[in-house]
C-alpha cells in the first residue's frame, strides 16, 4: 500500500492561510468601486478597481484584512505601484512590527520614496519604544529628514550616547536637526550601534516657527554657531526654581544642546519627541533658565497655551499654573501680580502683557504705562513694549510705531547708551543678537524676527510725509537675525530706508549709493520685491533669456525615471497627494537641465502644478514658458475680455489660486481654476443668471472662469480698480481690505506689506508679480478687456518715469491715472497710494460675499 502522508498542524495552517488569502484577494478585486476623482487628465476607466486605489481606501479605513489581501493581489499582478500597497499594509501594523519586518521592506524597495517614508514612520516608532540604539543606526539613512519630531528623537539618542566612551563623536554627528543623505548601511538588525559620520546642516523644516517664512531664493540656513550658554540669569529667592543650574552633565553637551534648542524652539504643539528631549535636558541640567524663558516666550508669541504650560511644567508645577493663569485671563494676572518683584514675576508679567495686547492693545498700553513701566527692568520693559507694538501693528493701531520706538528706547537703556552689537548668534532666529553690555546675557536680545518684522510694518503704515519712519524701519531690520535680513522683503525696505534717511545733496550721496547697491542685490524680473527693486533702479522689466532648448537625449532619461513614472501613474489613478510626494522625492539631487526635463514632462502631460513647481527649482536658469505656462489661453482671454479684465491679471491670479488644476480643491473647500468657495459660487451663479445651479458645476472650466472673472471684476470695481486691494478681497473677502485701507494714506507696496494675514500678504504679492510676467508673455493680448484701458490697476504718475517712488510723493500721486495697456511694470499695476475711501466714491457694495 502506498504510504499515506498525515498532514501536520503547521501544514494545515499554511493551507488555510493560502486559501484565505486567495479568497480575500478575490473579494478585494470584486469589491464595489470606490469613487476616486482624478486631478489631471481624467481617471482611467477602471481606476476605482485598481488594487492600489482600493488599498489607499482600506488604509484610510484601517482595514488590515483587506490590505493584506490587496498586498497579495498587487504582488501577484506585479503591479508597478505594489510598493505603495505594501507600505500602507505595513504602516498600519507598524506598532507591532519587528526590526526584521522593516528591514525586509527597506531592502525590497531600496531608494524609493516609500522606503524613506516608512523609515520616517519607523523612526517615530523607535522613539516611542525608546530604542535609542536602533534609532541611532537608522536616522542617518533618513534621506528626506523633514520631520521635527524625528530630529528630536535623534538628538536625544545622541545625547544618551554622549556620556559613553566615544560619545563626543556621536554628539557632533547629530548636532543639527538635518543630516545629508547617507548611503544605506547594514541591516538595523545586524549593524553596529555607531553613527556614520555625516555633514550637518540646518533644515528649513526646523527653522524657528516665530519667524516669517523665507522664500527659497533668499533663505539661508546654517549650523548653529558658537556654544550655547546655559542658565544665563538668576532668579531671586522666593521665585520658582528656574534660574541658575549647574554646568552641563556631559562634556559633549554644548554643541548638542545648541541643536536641541533650535529643534525645541521650533515646536508648535507638544509632541513626544521634542517634549522628551527638552524634559531630559532640563532634568540633567543641560537646559536651564535661558532655554526655559526662550521656550516660554516662543510659545506665547505663537499663542500656544498648552505648549507653554508643558514647558513651564518641565521646571516647576507652580510655574505651569502661573502660565496657565496668564493665558486664561492676562488682565487679572497682571492685577494680582502687583507687589511681586522677582525676576520670574517680571518675565511672566511681560508674557501676560503680550496676551493682553493680542486682545486689546489700548488696554495693554495703559497697564504698561501706568503700572509696569516703573517696575520692570529695562530689558523686560523692552520686551513688553515690543510685544505690544507687534500686536498693535497686527491690528493696524495708529500708535504701533510709537510703541516700537519705546521698545528700542528701553532696549538701548538695558545695554547702555550705545547701540547693541549685531554680532551673529545661534541660528534659532528668535534670540541671539549679542548685547553690548555684559549685564545682558548672550542670548537675551529681546525681539524675535517676527516682532521686528511687525515693527517695520508699523513704520511703513505711517504717513508718507513722515520721514522719521525710515529710521524705525532701518533700526528694526538691522536688529533681525542675519538670515532674516537676507530675505528680499527686508533687503528692499532697508534700501528704501537708507535712501529715505539720506541727507540732501552731496552729503547723502554715500547713503544713496549704498541703497542702490542694496537694491542691485535682489533686482530681477521674477518676484514682487525683485521687480520693485529693478524699477526703483530705473530699469525696465524684461523676461530672463530663454535657456538652451532640451534635446531628446536629456528628455528620455526623465521619461524613463522610475520615480517619475510611479508619480504619473498615481496621479492618473486619482491619487494626487501620493503622486506629488513621489514626484518631489524623485527631483532630489537633480541639476538644472534634469529639472527642466522633468518640468517638460509634466507640461506635456498637462500636470501644470508639477510643471511650475519643478521649473521653479532650477538655480541658474529660468524657463518662463514652464514657470508661467498659458493653459486654456483662448478661454481665459475670451472670458477676461467679456468681464472687462486684464487677462494677465487673471492668469496671474489663477496661477496662484490653483496652478491651473481644473478640479483643485483647497482645505477650506474652494474649488476649480479660480478657487471659488461654495457660497461665493452660488451667489455669483445667481447674479449671472445660471439656471439650475449645481455645486459640482464649479469644476467645469468655462463655468468656473465665468463665475471667477465675474466676481473678480465686482471686487475690483468695489475698490476703484486697485489690483492690490482687488486681489486681497478675492483671497480674504471684501470686508477685510475695507478695514485695512483705513488710517494714513500709504504707497501700495507698504499697504501690501502691512496686510495682517500672512497668507493674503503673500498671495497679493504673487498675483501682481505673476501678472507682470504674464503681461510680457501675452504681449498685446494682455491689454484686452475694457478694464485694462479704463483704470484697472491704474498707475500713478511715478510709474512711468525712472521707476523710483519718491519718499514724499506729490499730491498728484493720490489720484490714479489710466495705465498704458501691455506695459510690463509692477508699479503700473500697483498704482497710486492707498488710503480711506473717498467721500465722493460710489457706495460700498455690501452684497459682495
Amino acid at each position: 500500500m502506498p504510504q499515506v502522508q498525515v498532514p501536520t498542524v503547521v501544514g494545515v495552517k499554511r493551507r488555510i492561510a493560502a486559501t484565505l488569502g486567495f479568497v480575500l484577494v478575490a473579494t478585494a478585486m470584486a469589491a464595489p468601486p470606490r469613487g476616486v476623482r482624478a486631478q489631471n487628465g481624467g481617471s482611467p476607466p477602471a481606476a476605482s478597481d485598481d488594487p492600489v486605489v482600493q488599498a489607499r481606501e482600506a488604509f484610510r479605513a484601517k482595514d488590515r484584512n483587506q490590505l493584506f489581501a490587496l498586498r497579495q493581489a498587487a504582488a501577484m499582478q506585479d503591479h508597478p505601484l505594489a510598493s505603495w500597497v505594501e507600505y500602507w499594509e505595513l504602516a498600519l501594523r507598524l506598532a507591532d512590527a519587528q526590526p526584521a519586518d522593516f528591514d525586509a521592506f527597506a531592502a525590497r524597495w531600496r531608494g524609493t520614496y516609500v522606503e524613506d517614508r516608512l523609515r520616517n514612520d519607523w523612526l517615530l516608532e523607535l522613539g516611542r519604544r525608546r530604542d535609542w540604539a536602533t534609532l541611532r543606526i537608522e536616522f542617518p539613512r533618513f534621506r528626506m529628514n523633514d520631520d521635527r519630531e524625528v530630529t528630536c528623537f535623534a538628538l536625544l539618542a545622541a545625547y544618551q550616547q554622549a556620556g559613553a566612551p566615544g560619545g563626543a563623536a556621536a554628539a557632533s554627528e547629530v548636532q543639527s536637526p538635518a543630516l545629508s543623505a547617507v548611503p544605506p548601511a547594514a541591516s538595523s538588525a545586524t549593524a553596529s550601534g555607531v553613527l556614520p559620520s555625516v555633514a550637518p546642516t540646518v533644515a528649513p523644516s526646523v527653522a524657528p516657527t516665530v519667524a516669517p517664512t523665507v522664500a527659497p531664493s533668499v533663505a539661508s540656513s546654517g549650523t548653529p554657531s558658537g556654544t550655547a550658554t546655559a542658565n544665563a540669569g538668576t532668579v531671586p529667592a522666593g521665585s520658582p526654581p528656574v534660574a541658575a543650574a549647574p554646568a552641563p552633565a556631559a562634556p559633549a553637551a554644548p554643541d548638542l544642546r545648541a541643536a536641541a534648542r533650535v529643534a525645541w524652539l521650533a515646536q508648535r504643539e507638544p509632541d513626544d519627541g521634542c517634549s522628551l528631549l527638552a524634559q531630559t535636558l532640563f532634568e540633567q541640567r543641560a537646559f536651564g533658565a535661558t532655554e526655559l524663558w526662550q521656550g516660554l516666550r516662543a510659545a506665547t508669541e505663537l499663542n500656544r497655551p498648552r505648549l507653554a504650560r508643558e514647558r513651564a511644567a518641565f521646571v516647576e508645577p507652580q510655574l505651569a499654573a502661573q502660565v496657565d493663569a496668564l493665558f486664561r485671563d492676562p488682565g487679572r494676572f497682571l492685577r494680582e501680580r502687583r507687589g511681586t518683584h522677582t525676576e520670574a514675576a517680571h518675565r511672566l508679567a511681560v508674557l501676560a502683557l503680550w496676551r493682553l495686547a493680542a486682545a486689546d492693545p489700548d488696554l495693554a498700553f495703559t497697564h504698561l504705562e501706568q503700572h509696569e513701566a516703573t517696575r520692570l527692568p529695562a530689558l523686560e520693559l523692552a520686551r513688553a513694549w515690543g510685544g505690544v507694538a507687534r500686536h498693535a501693528a497686527l491690528k493696524q493701531h495708529l500708535r504701533a510705531a510709537d510703541f516700537a520706538r519705546r521698545a528700542f528706547a528701553a532696549w538701548d537703556k538695558a545695554v547702555g547708551r550705545g547701540r547693541p552689537s549685531l554680532a551673529p548668534g545661534p541660528a534659532d532666529g528668535t534670540e541671539g543678537r549679542v548685547a553690548a553690555s555684559p549685564s545682558v546675557g548672550v542670548h537675551e536680545a529681546p525681539f524675535s524676527d517676527e516682532t521686528l518684522a511687525w515693527m517695520v510694518r508699523a513704520a511703513l503704515r505711517g504717513p508718507v510725509t513722515d520721514r522719521a519712519r525710515w529710521t524705525l524701519v532701518q533700526r528694526a531690520i538691522e536688529e533681525m537675525s542675519a538670515a532674516e535680513q537676507r530675505n528680499a522683503t527686508w533687503v528692499y525696505w532697508r534700501a528704501r530706508a537708507l535712501r529715505g534717511n539720506a541727507a540732501p545733496g552731496a552729503e547723502g550721496e554715500g547713503a544713496r549709493n549704498l541703497a542702490r547697491l542694496t537694491l542691485e542685490a535682489i533686482a530681477g524680473p521674477l518676484g514682487f520685491y525683485p521687480q520693485l527693486a529693478l524699477e526703483d533702479l530705473g530699469r525696465r522689466i524684461a523676461l530672463p533669456v530663454a535657456p538652451v532648448p532640451l534635446v531628446d537625449a536629456e528628455r528620455e532619461p526623465l521619461r524613463q525615471h522610475a520615480g517619475l513614472k510611479r508619480a504619473l501613474r498615481l496621479m492618473a489613478l486619482g491619487l494626487r497627494a501620493e503622486g506629488v510626494r513621489e514626484w518631489n522625492y524623485a527631483l532630489r539631487g537633480m541639476n538644472d537641465r534634469e529639472l527642466m526635463a522633468a518640468a517638460a514632462l509634466a507640461c506635456e502631460r498637462e500636470i501644470w502644478d508639477r510643471c511650475i513647481n519643478t521649473s521653479e527649482r532650477t538655480r541658474d536658469v529660468a524657463d518662463v514658458t514652464q514657470r508661467y505656462p498659458l493653459p486654456f489661453r483662448d478661454a481665459v482671454l475670451a472670458q477676461s475680455r467679456d468681464a472687462g479684465l486684464d487677462a494677465a491679471y487673471v492668469f496671474g491670479l489663477i496661477r496662484q489660486e490653483s496652478r491651473f488644476i481644473l478640479d483643485a480643491r483647497s482645505h477650506v473647500g474652494a474649488s476649480g481654476l479660480m478657487q471659488l468657495m461654495p457660497a461665493t459660487a452660488r451667489w455669483t451663479a445667481r447674479r449671472v443668471g445660471l439656471a439650475e445651479w449645481r455645486p459640482d458645476q464649479v469644476i467645469d472650466r468655462d463655468t468656473n472662469l465665468l463665475l471667477g472673472t465675474t466676481y473678480l471684476k465686482l471686487v475690483l470695481d468695489e475698490f476703484g480698480g486697485t489690483q492690490a486691494m482687488g486681489a486681497a478681497a478675492y483671497n480674504a473677502g471684501p470686508s477685510r481690505p475695507r478695514r485695512w485701507r483705513e488710517g494714513a494714506t500709504v504707497e501700495p507696496a507698504a499697504w501690501i506689506e502691512g496686510i495682517p494675514f500672512n497668507e493674503t500678504r503673500d498671495y497679493v504679492k504673487k498675483v501682481l508679480a505673476n501678472a507682470v510676467v504674464y503681461t510680457a508673455r501675452l504681449g498685446p493680448a494682455a491689454g484686452t478687456g475694457a478694464g485694462a484701458a479704463a483704470g484697472v490697476g491704474g498707475a500713478g504718475p511715478a510709474a512711468a518715469g525712472s521707476g523710483a517712488v519718491p519718499d514724499v510723493p506729490p499730491a498728484a500721486m493720490l489720484l490714479a491715472a489710466a495705465p498704458r495697456p501691455g506695459v510690463v511694470s509692477l508699479k503700473a499695476r500697483l498704482g497710486g497710494p492707498i488710503g480711506p475711501r473717498d467721500a465722493g466714491a460710489p457706495a460700498e457694495n455690501r452684497d459682495l460675499p
